[in-house]
């Protein structure tokens, strides 16, 4: 619950300060939003968190299962990225051709550190528990769903019906505000329902998200932000059941 609510709040905030950005100012000003963060959380993160202490033989860094994840990620998030200019070509395949051998390797290359009594940078063990690679599995999919969606969202509002940035923005903004109250609060629904409170969650999102394409169909270029926040609530709600209790 600690974790969810900073993690809520920024999709809150990151709307509305972005569309006061570019509305005001330049889009160009986004990249320097975490400059002024950074510069105040670096010396706090120094001073407050604990000193790791460590007990036993201390392991070195893993530089070649990183640099191994790392390529393996560029060769398909690239193609994924550039497809739609490129339409296709023959080098979008050969990447994810790449890509899938740089995913092997690496899990040759960490299946030998763990071996070796090292420490790999992606300990190929932890896909052995099922709850883990179950968990994993869910949330590529739920993240990978939602976050989507938010963005076709945006291009609708900004592009489709024209509004500025900030009024997009401020559409979010019930889901993210739903979403950060729901995960402060989803521990005491998990220890109620256990993993039945993830089905109650997906479900909530559903209900909410549908509540929103109706009113898109129904009010067309006419629907406004009031038509949206009991729907957005609806799937905030949903959001934050599901993302702590995930991770957990």
């Amino acid at each position: 619950a600690i974790l969810t609510v900073p993690t809520t709040l920024a999709p809150a905030l990151g709307p509305v300060l972005g569309g006061l950005l570019v509305t005001d100012l330049s889009w160009r000003w986004v990249f320097y939003v975490n400059v002024p963060i950074g510069v105040v959380i670096v010396p706090v993160a120094v001073r407050l968190l604990p000193r790791l202490r460590h007990h036993g033989p201390r392991h070195g860094l893993d530089p070649v299962g990183v640099a191994l994840l790392a390529t393996a990620l560029v060769l398909i998030l690239f193609p994924l990225v550039q497809w739609q200019a490129s339409d296709w070509p023959y080098w979008t395949w050969l990447m994810f051709g790449g890509s899938a051998l740089a995913f092997g390797l690496l899990w040759r290359w960490e299946t030998r550190q763990k071996e070796q009594g090292k420490e790999p940078v992606v300990p190929p063990d932890l896909f052995r528990n099922r709850h883990f690679t179950s968990g994993t599995v869910l949330s590529l999919f739920y993240f990978a769903s939602f976050t989507s969606i938010f963005f076709i969202v945006s291009l609708l509002w900004q592009d489709g019906l024209h509004r500025s940035a900030l009024r997009t923005g401020l559409t979010i903004l019930p889901f993210a505000l739903a979403s950060m109250v729901a995960s402060s609060q989803s521990h005491k629904v998990s220890y109620r329902l256990g993993r039945h409170v993830l089905l109650v969650g997906c479900g909530l999102m559903t209900l909410g998200l549908l509540g929103y394409l109706v009113a898109i169909l129904v009010a067309g270029a006419r629907v406004n932000l009031w038509m949206l926040v009991a729907p957005f609530l609806v799937a905030g709600t949903g959001n934050g059941f599901v993302i702590a209790p995930v991770q957990d």
